[in-house]
């Protein structure tokens, strides 16, 4: 299918997501965009463990990107799924992203590796029905896993990005936030 919105064009292929930009897309439609050349190019994906953000490291996986995967739970079962390639790797990181002091050690590990994030895929997020009723410090790891955790990963690769003139970055959302639900 060919989604086209505005500026956007792109193709899909598995999954569908509603994109920050405004723009629908799935990791087929990264891969094929966003590699280039055949530098080794390095994707990050919060929320890799299962469904869309397992969907898209799949996808970038098949075209031809490294990975940084990172999930709170259950990478180890994601590993068997990936073929060996030459030329790519998986970094695993099991980390609560809301926490800063984990964040900052998975980019001084990288950093140490002379690895820079070509493409980051904010895919991590957690929702609770009734938000209403939840307690604030529920409703405080909503908003610190669905948007300040976000913005942290922004700010990490942001810098090298910039210095290269290059990279991407996807802050996949949820439409659940458009509707009040009890």
């Amino acid at each position: 299918y060919v989604i086209k919105n505005g500026s956007c064009n792109i193709r899909l292929k598995i999954y569908y997501l509603v994109i920050s930009t405004f723009c629908i897309i799935s990791g087929q439609a990264l891969a094929e965009n966003f590699v280039s050349n055949n530098a080794t190019k390095y994707a990050m994906v919060t929320g890799a463990s299962r469904g869309i953000g397992k969907a898209i490291a799949n996808e970038l996986w098949d075209n031809g990107y490294s990975l940084i995967l990172i999930s709170i739970s259950d990478l180890k079962n994601v590993r068997n799924g990936f073929s060996v390639k030459a030329n790519q790797n998986i970094y695993l990181y099991e980390v609560d992203i809301t926490n800063d002091k984990d964040v900052d050690l998975i980019f001084k590990q990288l950093s140490k590796q002379n690895i820079n994030i070509n493409l980051l895929v904010n895919n991590a997020g957690t929702f609770n029905s009734g938000t209403a009723e939840l307690s604030t410090d529920a409703l405080r790891h909503i908003i610190n896993t669905n948007l300040v955790a976000a913005h942290n990963l922004v700010r990490h690769v942001l810098p090298a990005m910039k210095k290269a003139h290059d990279g991407y970055i996807i802050n996949i959302g949820s439409i659940a936030g458009n509707n009040a639900i009890s």
